[in-house]
Parts: C-alpha cells; sequence; structure tokens
C-alpha cells in the first residue's frame, strides 16, 4: 500500500500463501514516467523468494515528502483507514531489511552460491 500525499490510496497485492519458514519479500520499482505533478510513475512489483506474485501501476511522491520507511510497525499516521498505528508486526521474525537505490535488480548471491555448491 503506497499513500500519495494524502490523496490517493495504492494497492498492490498478491494472492498467494506464506508458508511456513524463512523467505525473501522484494518490491521492485521500475520508473516508466512522470505525471503532471512531477510525480514518478511506475510499475512496482512483489516478490516471494525471486517469484513474482502481485503488480501494479503507481505514482511516488515528489521530492523529501513523507515519514520516512518504518520495518515491523507503522511510527506515524497510518498509510490508510484500514488498520490504526502502530500496528505492529507479529506472526514471525524480520531476520533483515535491505534498501538498495541502486537501479540493479536483486540478487540473492546466497542462494546463488548454495545452488553452486549442491551440483557437486
Amino acid at each position: 500500500m503506497y499513500n500519495w500525499l494524502g490523496e490517493k490510496i495504492q494497492r498492490v497485492t498478491s494472492g498467494v500463501d506464506i508458508t511456513p519458514g524463512k523467505h525473501a519479500f522484494t518490491a521492485e520499482f521500475v520508473k516508466t514516467g512522470d505525471d503532471k505533478t512531477m510525480s514518478a510513475v511506475g510499475t512496482l512489483t512483489l516478490f516471494i523468494d525471486m517469484k513474482k506474485v502481485g503488480q501494479g501501476t503507481i505514482m511516488t511522491q515528489p521530492g523529501m515528502f513523507g515519514e520516512g520507511l518504518s520495518i515491523g510497525s507503522d511510527s506515524g499516521a497510518p498509510v490508510s483507514q484500514d488498520y490504526s498505528a502502530p500496528f505492529r508486526f507479529t506472526g514471525g521474525v524480520i531476520d533483515r531489511v535491505v534498501v538498495d537505490v541502486s537501479g540493479e535488480r536483486y540478487i540473492d548471491h546466497e542462494k546463488e552460491v548454495t545452488a553452486w555448491l549442491m551440483r557437486d
């Protein structure tokens, strides 16, 4: 879910059930242009363990607006009226979070090395 300046709530979802165990959840935004407000418009794709599970078009906020990034709870105003802050994550453990703005596609190097070692 992404709230554009409090005016437009955008949802990109997946209907895939999450099985117990360790998983990598990835979101990738690819800019396709700008709209009249100078907001970036593009495709947001959701992945679970490198498998595409959801996709949609969103527009992002121009400049330095918003509360930043919250992990494990929403420390500020809720993104939508679907929940109340602090809306803490339950039911698992967040091992680590990586934010990459390099523009390069995410590669799970650990998984690649494990697969390479299992070939012999």
